[in-house]
């Protein structure tokens, strides 16, 4: 069998598995959160419930983000040999990537919350204020990667696009509705704990379809990375 033809499989396997794990995650998140008033399944509502930090959904979501940062620093240097005009761009990307891996587990952003709330009086959808960081993040991201996005092959871009949709459309757009909400109902019920499932799954998600369309640009441009563990 051709050694991409391979590499495309091992695509297709790993894009399933990371999927399968998604979804089995998202399902033990709603049993948690049915369990939540259940004394002795509280430890089993703060290992899956995805509201809560340093648990078994954030650390997948912090390992597919360190998987991402990887690969990206993987084709930064593939595009180094053949000198690429953007390998400023993808190693400046999987810095990101690495940086909101650690984001993920520690929580820097929710350290400017309650300072930007209080400074600024912000309520509504401006509740959980670091929202307002990152959009200005997201804003200027977009403009400095627009032509290098542009650049791409049509369907890694299109995937791109994709991804970075449904990132951005949980870790902001369903996050401004979860202040909104978390303002006016609070965050101990079971509305909020969908609203911050859907968020969390669209996080997740829009990281999977990324790696897929990262893989498919190395098959693409046909770089050989052995994945040993598949």
């Amino acid at each position: 069998m051709n050694e991409f033809l391979k590499f495309e499989l091992r695509i297709t396997k790993i894009n399933s598995i990371l999927i399968l794990i998604t979804v089995v995650l998202v399902l033990l998140n709603l049993i948690a959160i049915f369990v939540e008033e259940i004394n002795q399944l509280y430890k089993f509502h703060y290992l899956f419930y995805m509201g809560y930090e340093k648990n078994v959904p954030t650390y997948f979501s912090s390992i597919i983000l360190l998987i991402s940062g990887c690969i990206l620093y993987l084709i930064s240097t593939k595009m180094q040999i053949i000198h690429s005009n953007y390998i400023k761009h993808w190693k400046f990307l999987s810095i990101i990537f690495l940086l909101m891996s650690i984001d993920e587990i520690i929580g820097i952003h929710e350290l400017f919350i309650i300072p930007l709330r209080r400074t600024f009086n912000l309520s509504g959808i401006f509740y959980f204020s670091w929202v307002i960081l990152g959009i200005a993040f997201i804003l200027i991201i977009g403009i400095v990667y627009l032509r290098f996005l542009f650049n791409l092959p049509a369907k890694i871009r299109n995937n791109f696009i994709l991804a970075a949709s449904l990132y951005i459309g949980g870790v902001i757009g369903v996050e401004l509705l979860d202040g909104y909400y978390a303002e006016t109902h609070g965050q101990t019920n079971l509305t909020y704990r969908l609203m911050v499932t859907l968020e969390e799954s669209l996080e997740i998600f829009g990281i999977i379809v990324f790696i897929k369309a990262l893989l498919n640009f190395m098959l693409i441009n046909k770089i050989k990375i052995k994945l040993i563990i598949f």
